[in-house]
Parts: C-alpha cells; structure tokens; sequence
C-alpha cells in the first residue's frame, strides 16, 4: 500500500482540483462549444465517422477528442460537466504520469515538485478544466517525445542485444504520435519530428538513428493516424483530406479568424501563464555535469521540445494562447529540476529570483485583483468605452466583490512564505516550494470557481439563457454580424435539418417555413435595421440583440 500510496494521492488531488468546478460556467465561445457541438452532432446523427459542425463536414479538426466527449456526453448527457471531462481525466492521468517519470529518471522529490508546479501555475490546472483538445493532444504527444528520449538511451545503444528494445520503444513513441495526430492533427509529427531531429544534431557523437528505426516510427504513426484517415478517403474523396491541409496551411500562414500577435507572443504567454514556474525553470536550462547519462538526455529532451514549441508556434502566424501549452511539460520539469538540485546543494540559489519573484508576482497581483476592482467600479469609466457591444457586456449587473481573485493574493502569500522560509530554516526550501505551490494549486482552484462565472455572466450567461429557451421550439435561430456556435450548442439543434436552413442568406431573406430568431451585437442595430427592414426587434440580452422573422 506504502508503494502505491503517491499514485492514490495524486489522483484524489487531481480529483479535487478539476472535477468540482467542470459545471461552474457555460462553455465559451468558440474552442470549447466548437468541439462540444461536433460531440453532440455525432450523437445526434449517429455518424462517428465524419466531423461536423451545423452538420456541415468540419475539416478543422480529426475525431478522437471527439469520440472521447461523444462517449461522456452518452453517460452524463449532453452538458458542460461531460465535455469537460474528458480534460480532467486526462489531467489526472497527466499528473500520475508526470510523478513515474519523475521519480523514475530523477527521484521522488523531483516527481513531487513537477506534480506540485504543474499544478500549481495558472494555465496548466485552468486547461483541465476547459473542453479544449490541448490537454488531450499534449499527453500524448509528451508520451511520443517520452519514448523517443527512452529510444534514445535504451536498447542497442551500448548494447547490441538490445535492438529487440529498441525497436519496441520506437514503436511505442510512433503509436503515441499517431494518436496525437487522431487528436489535433499533423502538427504532432512535426513537433516529433523536429525534436528528434534537433536532438540527434546536438548528440550526434553519442545518438545514431538507422533508417528502418525512423522508418519504423513513421509508419507506426502513419498506421495508427490512418485508423480514421484512411476510411474517411475511401468513404468520402479526398475533400475532406485536401480542406484539412488547406486550413492546417492557414493556420500557419495567415492570422485565422483575426487571431495574429508579434513574434514573442508565446514567450510572454509562457512567462506570465506559469509563473512563478517560468522564472524557477530559467536556471533549470543549465544541467547539473554530475546527472547520468540518462539525466543528461532527459533534460536536453525537454530543453529542445521547449525550444521547439516556441519557435514554431511564434512562427505560426495564428496566435492562440493554448497553443503554446505542449511547453507546460518542459517548463515545468525544469522548474522542479533546479528547485530539486538546489535542495541537494548541486546547484546555487539565485538571488535575483527572489527579487525577480517578488516584484513580479506583486505587479501580476495587483493587476489582477485591479481588474475586478474595474468591475466594482465601472460607472468610473464606462463612458470612455466608444463601443456599444463592449459597454453593454461590461454594464451588465454582476456582483463582483473584489475577492474573486483570490488565487493571486495567495500567490503572493505563497511567495512570501517561500522566500522567509527559505531563509529563516537551513532545511526550509524543499518545504517552502511546495507550500507556494501548493497554496497557488488551491488559489487557483478557488478562483476559478469564483471567477470564471462572473466574467462568463459578463460575456454570454444571459444570450445562452435565451438559446436554452428555444430548445423545444419549431423555429431556426442564427447568428449574423459575428460567428459563434453557442446558437448550435444550446437550442440543441435538431437533426435531419432543412438544408435550405443552413445558409444564412436564406434565413434573412428566402422563403422560410417557419419563424427565425436572429442575434446580433448590440454595435450592429443600425446596420440591421437599415438592411433588414423584413425583421422585427424583440429585445435586448446583455450585449445582443434578439431580431424575429416570421413566416408571414
């Protein structure tokens, strides 16, 4: 029982921190309802083998995060609780995986630091408990790199004998790639790819590769990534296969859906997202020379994948913060690997991160917290806010009470803590980060419980009400002036569907059968009632505005 007793912990832990909070909000536009509704027209049509959104072919995205949300919303119905769930199983597994490698290649304190510090920063625990396909695709793409660092230090390397190993481990890192493929695409094999590439670069006197070995690898992934790929070919064409590429081609070329930012997006992402992890992980790139050779390797393993993560998507023109977070795992790990070395006395704390610690966590605080003192005292300033949309969300009646974000003022308590601890006890520091830590895992927690559903009041609780309202009604709803999928979401649209209903210029201006509800920005009225004189307004939600075309 004493063996298996941190596994049982980590998961209970991991059970408290992301199950309780999966029904808190509705789902945001438009990741998560995006996915959601995929989930939910598999269930309705019956069809598991095409992705489709308003049940048109979605070419964005393969399946198996979606088989994963059709299965759960099969269980636990058609609901925020089972699209998020897939997530915080995933979480959980995540945590229990990070601890055996952990204690496997570096030993149980440093297992316990990665699980702690990959809880305890802000973007890793809140993506657990979202309905995004992140989480999911970085597990397994984690696992294809894990296996391609074992590859590169087992088996024949030193030992002939061990080819048979070998050969397994590159087999295993293929079939892990290929289900991140299943999960979000192609860009997983070029992740893979480019850091095995990068690694035998820098090893080259002590890594070699053989061709059937990489070959070996790439046709496990290809093999596996097929078991749907390859159907879907032969049952539809290559559409689907050719509209895929063409949009994974966007994505890198052109700001999607409005979605650019500078070269150094992500850097700032990463280094505001994970703090205080970030500034710990800066001194976790330098390695300790007396680390085996397997701690070396390791270590490189993860300083390339970051590095890879970064440069590529700072490349990629669309810039989405949860595109940067396969670079949670190397974070994180170097974190926890110079915490752990400086606790061994390997390595020298720097002083410079306790001012650095400080003062930015500090100024993040205060930010933060100011924010939702903005909201306490919006008729300060709302009149300087020139767009309607805009001042509507914000002016809506929600009852902030300056403590939603708490996860920030126990961040810095935490640091505090950490830092006097660290200075008043010779033995304090292990103790210390694991309470900041583990005070920021619970301040998060706590916050996001009490924070997501207020900004989620401000954005879209009052217009989702209203889709909610005419989920057993014999009438079309759309969208017009803006894109969103809540409308397909929350009046559970029903299947087989009017094909004529899925065009949106006939439902403002064709021959309908019956009566259609359209939303739209408040910032949009005058155009609507300028060129829609055909429609009727109803009334004002939140920041929309509800228009009806009736069939006489």
């Amino acid at each position: 029982m004493k063996k298996y007793f941190p596994l049982i912990f980590i998961t209970v832990f991991g059970l408290l921190l992301f199950i309780p909070n999966l029904s808190s909000t509705t789902l945001f536009d438009w990741d998560e309802i995006n996915f959601a509704e995929a989930a939910r027209e598999m269930l309705v049509t019956g069809d598991y083998s095409r992705v489709t959104i308003n049940f048109l072919p979605f070419w964005e995205k393969p399946p198996l995060f979606l088989w994963m949300q059709a299965l759960s919303m099969n269980i636990f119905g058609i609901n925020e609780f089972a699209a998020r769930l897939p997530n915080a199983i995933f979480g959980i597994i995540t945590l229990v995986t990070l601890f055996i490698i952990g204690k496997r290649h570096f030993g149980e304190k440093t297992a316990w630091l990665w699980v702690f510090i990959y809880t305890g920063t802000f973007f890793p625990q809140f993506f657990f408990m979202m309905g995004m396909i992140d989480p999911v695709f970085n597990y397994f793409i984690f696992l294809g790199i894990y296996f391609l660092f074992r590859f590169s230090t087992e088996g024949r390397f030193g030992n002939e004998e061990n080819s048979g190993k070998n050969l397994k481990l590159i087999m295993i890192a293929g079939l892990f790639t290929g289900l991140a493929i299943l999960t979000k695409g192609p860009v997983a094999f070029l992740i893979a790819f480019l850091t095995i590439i990068a690694y035998g670069i820098l090893r080259r006197k002590v890594f070699s590769i053989r061709f059937t070995e990489i070959g070996t690898f790439i046709i496990i992934a290809f093999i596996v990534s097929t078991a749907w790929f390859g159907p879907e070919t032969i049952r539809n064409g290559f559409f689907f296969l050719r509209e895929f590429f063409v949009y994974q081609f966007r994505l890198f070329s052109t700001e999607d859906a409005g979605h650019g930012g500078p070269f150094y997006y992500h850097f700032v992402i990463i280094l505001l997202g994970l703090f205080p992890a970030s500034i710990f992980a800066i001194m976790g790139f330098k390695k300790y020379f007396n680390d085996s050779f397997k701690q070396k390797s390791f270590h490189i393993w993860m300083v390339i994948l970051f590095w890879v993560v970064l440069i590529l998507f700072s490349i990629v023109k669309t810039k989405i913060i949860h595109y940067s977070s396969l670079a949670y795992f190397p974070v994180t790990f170097l974190a926890a690997y110079y915490i752990n070395n400086v606790v061994l006395k390997n390595m020298e704390w720097r002083r410079w991160i306790d001012w650095v610690t400080v003062i930015m966590g500090f100024l993040i605080s205060a930010i933060v917290i100011g924010f939702s003192f903005l909201f306490l005292y919006k008729d300060k300033w709302i009149d300087k806010v020139s767009d309607n949309f805009s001042a509507d969300l914000i002016m809506k009646p929600v009852a902030w009470t300056g403590f939603e974000t708490f996860a920030f003022i126990l961040l810095f308590i935490g640091i505090i803590v950490f830092i006097s601890i660290r200075k008043k006890f010779k033995n304090g520091f292990f103790a210390g980060v694991l309470i900041l830590f583990i005070l920021s895992s619970i301040g998060i927690n706590i916050s996001l419980k009490y924070l997501s559903p207020k900004i989620e009041s401000h954005l879209q609780r009052d217009i989702v009400e209203f889709y909610k309202s005419l989920e057993n009604k014999d009438v079309y709803c759309d969208v017009t002036g803006f894109k969103s999928y809540a409308q397909l979401f929350y009046t559970n649209k029903k299947y087989p569907v009017n094909k004529n209903s899925l065009d949106n210029k006939w439902l403002l201006s064709g021959d309908i059968d019956k009566p259609v509800y359209f939303v739209t920005k408040s910032s949009n009225k005058d155009g609507m009632d300028k060129n829609y004189p055909n429609l009727k307004y109803i009334k004002k939600v939140g920041g929309y505005l509800i228009y009806l075309r009736d069939t006489k």
